[in-house]
């Protein structure tokens, strides 16, 4: 099946598909192609060639950092696409769609848990397994919600084992309760929640000369001019909020669907 994104992502933008950028930033990117280009590439020297300790500075620097300044400017007030992955029932499903993503946190949990109880889901030792032996105050984990910006991620089945039980990881790191609680994996449906990220809630992240959104954005633009008949390739880009995001929609999906945008 095709999950198709045209009519949910309407003017927001999605990282990996230009033909949702504003035609003004890509006008911008094709202005300063040289420029890109040669900071990516002298920036790939530095950082992954056998002199990345010698702190050499990028000459291309100065000139790329006004790019991204520029590149800033044009996305103001644009919304991005962020994907989240999950196992989730239909109680938990409405929920979210009422309530928005939540950061993880001992709140949510039990709220999660008592969803299970009502639903028939898990029986009371069950209950209590998963109350006290979770990840749920891990230190990477707790209040953080961790999203994809790119389709690739799908598409290419990169996502490995998220979605694959109930909880995410805060359940199946834990070995404790993995081994006890074997439904985990087959309560609810694997699902994409698609959200809606606002550009003042990441503006930090757009800027990065290292890992940014907009510097991803540049390595998409120019693998589409270098590589025009070849399907854009660029690593799986995360991310990691600390409070509520919007969700726009939530698609149970299978391991054989496709994320695609097409007019």
């Amino acid at each position: 099946m095709e999950i198709n994104l045209k009519s949910i992502v309407e003017n927001r933008i999605i990282l990996d598909k230009d033909e949702t950028w504003p035609n003004e930033l890509k006008l911008l990117f094709t202005k300063n192609k040289e420029i890109i280009k040669n900071y990516l590439f002298e920036d790939v020297y530095i950082h992954e060639g056998m002199r990345r300790y010698e702190h050499l500075h990028n000459k291309y620097q100065n000139e790329f950092i006004d790019i991204l300044n520029a590149s800033l400017s044009i996305l103001k007030d644009k919304k991005l696409i962020a994907f989240h992955i999950s196992r989730l029932h239909n109680k938990e499903i409405n929920y979210i769609k009422a309530n928005g993503l939540l950061p993880t946190n001992e709140e949510l949990y039990k709220t999660k848990l008592d969803f299970l109880i009502e639903e028939n889901l898990i029986n009371e030792d069950e209950y209590k397994i998963l109350s006290t032996q979770s990840l749920i105050n891990d230190e990477i984990r707790k209040n953080k919600i961790y999203c994809f910006l790119t389709t690739n991620t799908f598409n290419n089945n990169s996502y490995g084992d998220l979605g694959d039980a109930w909880g995410g990881e805060v359940i199946y790191r834990s070995i404790d309760v993995y081994e006890n609680i074997k439904k985990i994996k087959s309560i609810g449906e694997k699902c994409i929640v698609i959200c809606e990220i606002n550009d003042n809630e990441i503006t930090d992240k757009f800027l990065s000369t290292t890992d940014g959104i907009i510097m991803s954005m540049m390595k998409v633009f120019l693998n589409i001019q270098l590589y025009e008949d070849i399907q854009p390739k660029i690593a799986d880009k995360d991310i990691i909020f600390d409070h509520k995001i919007d969700v726009l929609e939530v698609f149970k999906i299978n391991e054989n669907d496709k994320i695609v945008y097409k007019v």
